[in-house]
């Protein structure tokens, strides 16, 4: 029986998705003077912030993380807003007295801004950050710890994410996974995510609980 269900947040349930592709390619075209290419985006997409810039240069990662937050932050507020059906599903699923959690590679200030701006707070029970942890996804250590806050088992949840970093976080922490079909990712993708559920609405994980 599912009693909790975790969720990712940007490209999950915070349609960060245009931002997050304009900010890397004014980051690396300012940087480093080139634009960053759709198979470049695509292996560093749902990985920590530190881990992604350090792709692009390690020896300049730490120039291009204040860069990407400095253009991230100033463009935030316009251009970011929930996805169609999110509010309506997490009213659904805290009705029928589901618990919720985050997980996120986001740092505390940005999931805090968030939870601000649209409200989410009241919703989950903990938000598990990438200032809380050691290692953030595809590592289970965000997830085991929203399982703890929670005080169910990996059997009783369901992790929520877009990306494979987060399939692959979930699989590692023995809790099923669901992948969104409003992902970054192109459906073909899919398979090789290998995502033990995936759906195509916020409203279809209500089929699953």
């Amino acid at each position: 029986m599912i009693k909790a269900v975790i969720f990712d947040l940007d490209g999950t349930l915070i349609d960060t998705n245009d931002l997050i592709l304009d900010t890397f390619q004014h980051v690396i075209k300012e940087c480093l003077g080139r634009v960053p290419t759709v198979d470049e985006l695509h292996q560093v997409y749902g990985k920590t912030l530190d881990e992604q810039m350090g792709f692009f240069s390690m020896e300049r990662s730490q120039e291009l993380v204040a860069s990407y937050k400095a253009y991230y932050r100033t463009h935030m507020d316009e251009r970011t807003h929930l996805f169609e059906g999110v509010k309506s599903l997490l009213d659904k699923l805290f009705t029928n007295g589901i618990q919720m959690a985050a997980v996120t590679n986001k740092g505390s200030r940005g999931v805090q801004h968030a939870f601000d701006k649209f409200d989410l707070g009241k919703y989950f029970v903990a938000a598990i950050t990438a200032d809380d942890v050691v290692k953030g996804k595809p590592d289970p250590e965000g997830i085991l710890a929203a399982l703890n806050h929670l005080g169910v088992t990996a059997e009783e949840a369901l992790f929520v994410g877009d990306s494979h970093s987060d399939i692959l976080a979930a699989k590692n922490a023995s809790v099923k996974s669901v992948l969104v079909g409003w992902t970054f990712f192109h459906e073909d993708h899919y398979a090789t995510f290998e995502a033990d559920f995936v759906i195509e609405k916020p409203m279809d994980l209500i089929r699953l609980v």
